[in-house]
């Protein structure tokens, strides 16, 4: 019987501070990094870049810029990490 992968998913909310910076702690940590993070700005009035860095079994890092390149503060963050089979 072939054995099916049951992703583990986490997700919410975090707003940047002045910096555009933020920092996301699971609760309790995957086993691995191998999982997908997905980054969406709430709302933002203008368009905003999310991205993630220092992924780790217990959280991630992110910033948001503007479209220039500047960190753009104070953005609420929805996020969603969610573990992929890697055979």
């Amino acid at each position: 019987m072939e054995k099916v992968y049951v992703p583990t998913i986490k997700s919410g909310t975090v707003t940047t501070d002045g910096d555009g910076l933020a920092s996301v702690t699971f609760a309790t940590a995957f086993p691995d990094t191998n999982y997908s993070v997905v980054l969406t700005a709430q709302d933002p009035g203008d368009t905003t870049i999310c991205m993630f860095y220092n992924k780790g079994t217990g959280g991630f890092d992110l910033k948001t810029e503007d479209d220039g390149g500047k960190a753009a503060p104070n953005v609420v963050v929805n996020w969603v990490a969610i573990t992929y089979n890697d055979p």
